[in-house]
């Protein structure tokens, strides 16, 4: 759905008055939700690749290996 749809949506479903911002507000927290979670899949995958082919962070930084 795109945000204008949804904003529209929202405002209906919630009673609220053309004119209210808080639709905009809930796409807002809606859209960090979203890329946060993209991030956290992103992290798990480099991580799942990283243990994979055996590198550990961390322990490569303490002794300086690469």
């Amino acid at each position: 759905m795109d945000p204008d749809e949804e904003a529209r949506e929202r405002s209906w479903l919630m009673g609220w008055g053309p004119a209210s911002k808080m639709p905009s507000h809930y796409l807002k927290r809606r859209t960090k939700e979203k890329a946060d979670e993209h991030v956290k899949a992103m992290q798990r995958r480099l991580m799942k690749h990283a243990d994979e082919i055996g590198y550990r962070i961390g322990a490569e930084r303490k002794t300086g290996e690469f």
